[in-house]
């Protein structure tokens, strides 16, 4: 079974997720603390975040799968034309060299890393379009991932394969007090993928065919942008996030 994102984050989360044992001890977390704070304050937290360490992989949910099969499509396709063919040199492929290649601490290889993540999205193309088996997309409410779910619709579309869509998850008690909220599949923990899995909706080849023709309609359209409006994903002008960010700023 394909597992499929649109993070490549989201995919090294995936990729672990499926290597968890119950109740193992393995964790998956880096922890940083950026600002000043005081070496009781540092214990604290640092006995905090261990605590909740070992919460979840007490309540840890093995996905299970080939991590072989965790596919990543970061092609940022909220952003720029999505009309143009994809191919090796194509206007989709300067997206996502400009969104990924930025040369901020002056590294020698940005381009190639770029180019790479390119030639890894073309291959996972060429499997989605001939895969026959079972199609699980992890999708959430980021621009970049509805667009990503639509392309893969299109892809998949005609196909024998079966496909199924694993939204965020909701709101929850996080076992201390304190609610997590997720905005994305980037701000869950691998432990919890496996019991998320057990959520996933089925896409029905009507459903599917539905979701390929918007983005076929979004190509013909081809907007600078593409943002969720009232829970739509929507061609929007590229000025369009310009208000928020004003807001954002204050008067000042």
């Amino acid at each position: 079974m394909l597992q499929l994102c649109f993070n490549e984050s989201v995919a090294g989360a995936l990729k672990f997720a499926m290597s968890i044992k119950p109740g193992g001890e393995d964790g998956a977390t880096a922890i940083g603390f950026i600002g000043d704070m005081s070496d009781a304050e540092m214990d604290a937290e640092l006995e905090r975040i261990n605590a909740d360490m070992k919460r979840r992989q007490a309540a840890a949910a093995p996905l299970g799968g080939d991590p072989g099969e965790a596919l990543a499509l970061p092609m940022y396709l909220s952003i720029g034309d999505i009309r143009a063919p994809l191919s090796r040199e194509c206007p989709r492929k300067e997206v996502v060299r400009r969104m990924i290649g930025r040369n901020y601490y002056g590294a020698a290889n940005f381009i190639n890393d770029a180019d790479e993540v390119w030639r890894d999205c073309l291959g996972a193309v060429e499997r989605i379009k001939s895969h026959c088996g079972r199609v699980r997309i992890w999708c959430d409410f980021a621009p970049d991932s509805g667009a990503g779910l639509l392309f893969a619709a299109a892809l998949l579309d005609g196909s024998d394969a079966e496909v199924s869509v694993v939204p965020p998850p909701c709101p929850r008690d996080r076992g201390d007090g304190e609610v997590e909220r997720f905005s994305g599949w980037g701000e869950v923990y691998p432990e919890s993928f496996g019991r998320e899995a057990g959520r996933e909706i089925l896409l029905d080849k009507p459903v599917l065919h539905m979701l390929a023709e918007r983005w076929r309609e979004l190509q013909a359209e081809n907007a600078p942008l593409r943002a969720f409006i009232n829970g739509r994903l929507t061609g929007v002008g590229e000025d369009f996030y310009d208000g928020f960010i004003l807001n954002a700023l204050g008067d000042e």
